[in-house]
Parts: C-alpha cells; structure tokens; sequence
C-alpha cells in the first residue's frame, strides 16, 4: 500500500485516521518505540487514560498518560487496539504527534523521499 506522506526537511508527516472518525498529522518516526498523540487529539476521541507513565526522547525524560485506541489507519492499513502517550511535545503546529514502532512493526516499511510516498505491506503471521 503506498501512501503519500509530507516531506519537510528531515521530517516526514503522514495523516492518520483514529476510529475511523478522526484524522491527524502525525510525525513519522522509526525510532519512537511507541505511539504518541497530543492531548487535543486524546480529547476530541474522548480517551479515557489507562495510567500514566514515562519514557525517555531527546528531550530527556517526560511523564505521559496513557490510552487505548481501537483502530489507527494509514491510508488502507490498520492497526488495532494500540496502546498509545498521550503528550504535547511539540511546538510544530503541522503535525500532533509520533507514529512510532508499535504500530510500524506491524509492516515492511520503504520510503521513498523524492515521490513522497511511504510503502507499507503486512508482516506475515
């Protein structure tokens, strides 16, 4: 499935959709070992935190909250019931968030930065 993303600089933004309901830009990010949303996002999907924790970046060290979604969809492809933080880090106002490895490992993943496109097929078994 290839799926058009944003291209700024070193940063690659793609739209995800939450619950079939809420669409988002979210930072493409290989090397965050887990989902993020900001707090907007948490909200309008009326989340409920399933408990707080923390989690280094390289901003250092930041206590978040947690929550389950039930579907994150990039373009064709889902991912369900991800645990996701729920934190506002960024100042960048294009984009509310991290997709991160929890919900990347799920796929073969290849990027092409001149067309702009991220290709994603699922992971056998």
């Amino acid at each position: 499935m290839a799926i058009p993303v944003k291209v700024r600089g070193s940063k690659v933004i793609v739209a995800v959709t939450f619950n079939n309901s809420l669409a988002a830009n979210l930072l493409l990010d290989t090397g965050a070992s887990r989902t993020m949303i900001s707090t907007r996002i948490a909200r309008d999907l009326r989340l409920h935190s399933t408990g707080t924790g923390g989690g280094y970046g390289i901003g250092g060290y930041v206590r978040v909250s947690t929550a389950r979604i039930e579907s994150v969809k990039l373009g064709e492809v889902e991912t369900r019931d991800l645990s996701v933080m729920i934190h506002d880090f960024s100042p960048d106002p294009s984009y509310e968030g991290l997709l991160g490895f929890d919900f990347l490992s799920h796929f073969h993943m290849s990027l092409d930065l001149q067309k702009a496109m991220l290709v994603l097929t699922p992971r056998k078994g």
